[in-house]
C-alpha cells in the first residue's frame, strides 16, 4: 500500500512537471508571437516605406528628367530619408525587446535548440538590416565621408554584404528546419501572428533602383522572408 501510494505520488509529480512544460512551451511560443506581430505593425512597414520610396525615387531621378519628375524624386527622397530614420528607431526597440526575450532563463530552458539558434539568425538579420540603413543615414548626415560615390552605387558595403550573408544563413536554416520532426513542434504551433500579412512581409529589393530606364524595367524582385510558426510563434 505504501509503495503504491510512492508511485501515484511520484506520477503525479511528473505529470505536474511535464504538465508545466507544455504549459510553458505554449505561453513562450505565444509571447514570441506577439513581439513578432509587432514587427509586423511597427517596423516592416516603415523598413517597406523607405524602400519603396528609394525606387520612385530612382525612377524620376533621371538626366533628363522634366522639372515635374525633378521635383517628384526630391519629395521621394525626402521620405526615403524621413522613413528610414523612423525605421532605424522602431527598429532598434523591437531588437532589444526580442533580445531581451531571447536571453530570458524560461526561453534558454525550454525552448528546442533549433528554435533558439533560428531565432538568433533572425535576430542578426534583422540587425544586418539596422546596420544597412543606419550606414545611409550616416553619409546623409555627412558623418562619414564618401570620395567616390559611384563606388557605393557599384559595389556592396560592407554592412550590406554583412545583411546579406544573415539572410542566407536565415533562409538555409528555415530549410534545415523543415526537416526536423519534433512533437513539440505542434505543442507550439500558433499561427501567423496578429497584424502580418504579406504586404508587410515583403521587402523590396532596392538593387539597381538608381539604374532604371523605360527600356530595361528595374531589378526589383520581391525579398519574401517565409515566416515560420516555429520561430515566430
Amino acid at each position: 500500500m505504501k509503495k503504491l501510494k510512492i508511485f501515484f505520488l511520484i506520477l503525479l509529480f511528473c505529470l505536474f512537471v511535464f504538465g508545466f512544460y507544455l504549459y510553458k512551451l505554449r505561453s513562450l511560443s505565444i509571447e514570441a508571437s506577439n513581439i513578432f506581430g509587432l514587427r509586423c505593425t511597427n517596423v516592416n512597414p516603415l523598413l517597406i516605406g523607405y524602400k519603396k520610396a528609394f525606387i520612385n525615387f530612382g525612377k524620376y531621378f533621371r538626366p533628363d528628367s522634366t522639372d515635374e519628375e525633378a521635383k517628384l524624386a526630391i519629395q521621394y527622397f525626402k521620405s526615403y530619408l524621413s522613413q528610414m530614420r523612423s525605421y532605424v528607431k522602431e527598429e532598434n526597440n523591437w531588437l532589444k525587446t526580442q533580445k531581451k526575450f531571447m536571453n530570458r532563463w524560461d526561453f534558454k530552458l525550454f525552448i528546442p535548440w533549433y528554435i533558439k539558434k533560428g531565432s538568433v539568425y533572425q535576430w542578426q538579420m534583422y540587425q544586418g538590416y539596422r546596420d544597412d540603413a543606419q550606414y545611409l543615414l550616416d553619409i546623409a548626415d555627412g558623418k562619414i565621408k564618401i570620395e567616390n560615390i559611384d563606388k557605393i552605387k557599384r559595389e556592396p558595403t560592407e554592412a550590406r554584404i554583412k545583411r546579406n550573408k544573415y539572410i542566407d544563413q536565415y533562409n538555409k536554416f528555415l530549410e534545415q528546419l523543415a526537416k526536423i520532426r519534433d512533437w513539440r513542434r505542434y505543442v507550439m504551433y500558433y499561427g501567423i501572428p496578429k497584424g502580418c500579412t504579406e504586404e508587410n512581409t515583403t521587402i523590396p529589393d532596392t538593387e539597381g533602383a538608381l539604374n532604371q530606364n523605360e527600356d530595361e524595367p528595374p531589378n526589383i524582385l520581391p525579398d519574401i522572408f517565409r515566416i515560420d510558426p516555429d520561430l515566430i510563434s
